[in-house]
């Protein structure tokens, strides 16, 4: 049995109280409930003794008990959907249009108020966040909206259970395009081995600006891949999931080094890749090839309108037109 030093208000003295487990009845917004408590007993006298350490405890675990039967989020969630994002207690206030007193209330462990609970439970969706990042996102700091939608478009690695990647449904934002795992597999593999540096991030550009020449010329996309409008320029949706993917079937190797993440082929030949999508995959490696920077090559992608025209975190659709044609072609010159 554990006890607890604290005192005794009926034996005027201090004690080493012996604690009792029990259920106990309670009212919580006038509601009753029960749940388990901690009670200290005087060894003494044998009354109870009100230890506010104890009392904490039995209060957050009848708030535990109402959260349960109304559906309200829990400090561990919010604080956890924070850590996910890497968001400050203000940024999300300031996303949800809620007080910041009231996050930090929340985390603390009081009970939100049903439109709060209703705005933060929709936030634990990546849809639901990702709505928010797109209407209010200018209102936190650029380094945290986009830690935050990296971390929502796969794009942060997040050190838990690799995920198999599950090629999205042929339409408007895959370039009319029927995704094929082998084929994406072998069109990373040719990139990595035709881009002088072959980090992760570049390897993302050339398969946007690849998809994009191919549409523009032919009306159908090479890998049939969506694209998000992210802080840094177009990527693939969901891009980290995808090259574990391409790494578990052989396809590519990955590693890391002090300035990122890069891919390496593992194909030897790649006498599925039609000609026609051969030559795009080439010229896009070649655009990217042309930078000498990331930051660079960032910066270029955003002059795109369809780029520009776009909130974070928006699928990229394909166009008609001859925008990152005319790109290609101007980088070049």
């Amino acid at each position: 049995m554990e006890t607890i030093e604290t005192f005794c208000p009926s034996c005027c003295k201090p004690v080493a109280a012996a604690t009792i487990e029990r259920n106990e009845d309670s009212l919580v917004k006038g509601e009753p409930v029960t749940s388990f408590a901690r009670i200290a007993v005087c060894p003494l006298c044998g009354e109870e003794i009100g230890d506010s350490r104890l009392e904490e405890g039995n209060v957050q675990r009848a708030y535990d008990a109402y959260r349960s039967r109304h559906n309200l989020i829990s400090p561990g969630q919010i604080k956890a959907l924070r850590s996910r994002l890497g968001i400050s207690q203000k940024s999300l206030a300031l996303l949800l249009g809620i007080g910041e007193a009231s996050i930090v209330r929340y985390e603390d462990g009081s009970l939100p108020s049903t439109s709060n609970n209703r705005l933060l439970l929709d936030a634990l969706t990546n849809e639901g966040m990702l709505r928010v990042l797109r209407e209010n996102g200018r209102l936190i700091p650029p380094t945290q909206l986009n830690r935050a939608l990296e971390a929502l478009n796969g794009t942060a690695d997040s050190g838990g259970p690799s995920k198999e990647y599950a090629p999205p449904e042929s339409d408007g934002t895959t370039g009319y395009k029927v995704p094929d795992i082998d084929y994406i597999g072998q069109c990373v593999s040719l990139l990595a081995s035709l881009c002088r540096l072959s980090y992760i991030t570049r390897i993302g550009k050339a398969l946007f600006v690849s998809d994009f020449l191919a549409f523009e010329s032919r009306g159908e996309a090479i890998t049939g891949l969506r694209y998000a409008r992210m802080q840094h320029g177009p990527v693939p949706v969901d891009y980290s999931v995808l090259f574990q993917s391409l790494e578990r079937l052989g396809y590519i190797s990955r590693t890391r080094n002090e300035y990122g993440e890069c891919i390496y082929p593992k194909v030897e030949n790649y006498d599925a890749i039609t000609e026609e999508d051969m030559r795009s995959l080439k010229k896009a490696a070649q655009f990217v090839d042309s930078f000498t920077s990331v930051e660079e090559l960032s910066n270029c992608t955003h002059s795109l309108a369809l780029w520009a025209c776009r909130r974070n975190a928006e699928i990229i659709e394909f166009e008609a037109g001859d925008e990152v044609t005319r790109l290609v072609a101007s980088q070049k010159g």
